[in-house]
């Protein structure tokens, strides 16, 4: 194999400076998007309890490089608490390899009285570094603020997604 260093490519002027991959290679250039994977799920999830359980929405990423950074984006929809009490509100956390990695929501849909409140959406990004090559299984987790009435995902068989984008530093 050979390898040849430069400090920089251009294209040629009269191709307007682009510099072109030929199909079946690849560049991989710091900013640049190697890989995009995507779980969801429509299943109901519920809790009434201050135990964290499974949301159901999970995706699995093997990095091509550990030098590369995660851009990992959660959305829940259908996030409903239960009118039973006026301190029902979710908790959630994001898991990576089922190890807690951070606490992105504490009290969400916090009302402070005993109302219905249903569809609400639950967002979060983060970017973190890959740090190895080994598989990455990323889950959210959650549990209701106090143990009484639920907290529900994907209430109504609303689409909850995880989309992981490893970028290459």
């Amino acid at each position: 194999m050979s390898e040849l260093n430069l400090g920089q490519i251009r294209g040629l002027t009269v191709n307007n400076n682009v510099v072109t991959v030929p199909s079946g290679h690849t560049l991989h250039a710091p900013g640049h998007v190697l890989q995009v994977v995507q779980g969801a799920t429509t299943t109901t999830a519920a809790s009434t309890s201050t135990t964290f359980v499974s949301s159901g929405l999970s995706v699995s990423i093997t990095p091509k490089f550990a030098t590369s950074k995660l851009l990992i984006s959660i959305t829940h929809n259908g996030v409903t608490k239960n009118s039973g009490n006026a301190s029902n509100a979710l908790r959630m956390k994001l898991q990576k390899n089922s190890v807690d990695y951070t606490q992105f929501l504490t009290d969400f849909g916090y009302t402070g009285t005993a109302i219905y409140v249903a569809n609400m959406t639950a967002a979060y990004n983060l970017l973190v570094n890959a740090e190895d090559t080994g598989t990455q299984v990323w889950s959210t987790v959650f549990a209701n603020a106090v143990a009484s009435s639920g907290v529900y995902l994907q209430d109504n068989g609303m689409r909850s997604t995880i989309t992981v984008w490893e970028i290459a530093a």
